[in-house]
């Protein structure tokens, strides 16, 4: 880990500066072409910290990731261009779109972000980088995309955009859920689990921003999370995880287990609370089965993070209690800190999150107003 902390100075540090800056500048941007130089900035800022080690997978996954990301591009711009040429301005207003335009900006973002129809190469790009470039292709590389896609779908007033919309979000949601069925390598994993995240994320945006903020900032806690676990112990593959984590330390292996079942949704823990608040800000819609859909996804991805569990930490159940009753009691004391303090934050941002939802429908029904 400090072997790679060490490659990641001094030059990385200004193509960080601009992934940064790339960023913030799309998503602070009020005209379609800062918009789309933002995007550029932030990929050509992604792609020397992708290539960081020198090594032949990450150069395949950077012209992989570079490909793709100049189809999404060129799709978004030729949305932003025929919009221009309806209301000869490139400011971001919907007033002269149309529904190829529209069409045209969701699918380029949807590309770029590793969606349907072209989520395939998602999972190939994510096999070769480091854990440092996949939360950053898990995490930040989403934010400008997923937000500006909620801007398209907020404004739209054409009803096949929606319906195209909550169809993308559906597949991407399934395809996620099979797809991580038969994985080995915990990178390939995420990235398909990132594909259906990104399922519910798309559900979301045709509600509400809040729902779409509390989601994106609870995967992102928990995503980074694993993905930090998974640098700091350097786990690749799935069958290697219990062993490494038990050579190494043991009181990590009940943590990573609670950060899987958190990541799949399972109630109480985090994962949970924001999919709740989208089936409840979405029970009086008429998007039904696009929710079932996602429900199920759920439900599969959830069942193979048990039986992932269940085969890869729990081999046999003398194996695993002879090497928690072998804990030394310092290890023992680390082990329940790290854990309370895993199982707090699940529980605390459960609760805090609940509580902004319940005080928002109570001001919303009169409860709070004064005459």
């Amino acid at each position: 880990m400090l072997s790679n902390l060490s490659k990641f100075l001094p030059y990385s540090l200004c193509f960080f500066f601009f992934l940064v800056f790339g960023t913030i500048f799309s998503v602070s941007a009020i005209h379609w072409l800062p918009v789309w130089i933002g995007m550029e900035i932030n990929l050509i800022a992604f792609i020397p910290l992708m290539t960081n080690q020198g090594s032949t997978l990450e150069s395949e996954s950077a012209i992989k990731y570079f490909i793709f990301q100049a189809l999404g591009s060129a799709l978004f711009m030729l949305g932003a261009l025929l919009t221009f040429g309806g209301q000869f301005s490139w400011n971001i207003s919907f007033s002269y779109t149309s529904e190829l335009m529209q069409t045209l900006l969701l699918t380029g973002l949807l590309i770029k972000m590793g969606g349907f129809p072209t989520h395939f190469w998602l999972p190939s790009v994510a096999s070769g980088l480091t854990w440092t470039s996949n939360m950053i292709l898990f995490i930040w590389q989403k934010i400008a995309p997923i937000f500006l896609m909620f801007s398209v779908i907020s404004h739209a007033s054409f009803p096949p955009i929606l319906s195209f919309t909550l169809l993308m979000s559906a597949v991407s949601g399934m395809i996620g859920a099979l797809g991580g069925l038969n994985q080995t390598q915990i990178r390939a994993l995420l990235a398909y689990s990132s594909i259906s995240h990104l399922g519910w994320m798309t559900f979301s945006c045709t509600l509400t921003k809040m729902s779409l903020k509390i989601y994106f900032f609870s995967y992102m806690l928990i995503s980074i999370s694993i993905m930090a676990l998974s640098w700091w112990m350097e786990i690749k593959l799935i069958k290697t995880t219990s062993s490494i984590l038990l050579k190494t330390n043991p009181s990590l292996q009940p943590l990573m287990l609670l950060f899987f079942l958190s990541l799949g949704g399972l109630p109480p823990l985090l994962g949970f609370i924001p999919k709740w608040i989208i089936m409840y800000s979405s029970i009086n819609n008429i998007n039904m089965l696009t929710l079932l859909t996602l429900i199920i996804s759920s439900l599969i991805s959830l069942f193979y993070y048990l039986s992932l569990i269940l085969a890869t930490f729990f081999p046999s159940t003398t194996h695993f209690t002879n090497h928690f009753n072998t804990l030394t009691p310092s290890s023992t004391k680390f082990f329940s800190i790290v854990t309370s303090t895993f199982i707090m934050m699940n529980l605390f941002g459960m609760i805090i999150i609940f509580n902004m939802v319940m005080m928002k429908q109570m001001y919303a029904m009169g409860f709070f107003y004064k005459p």
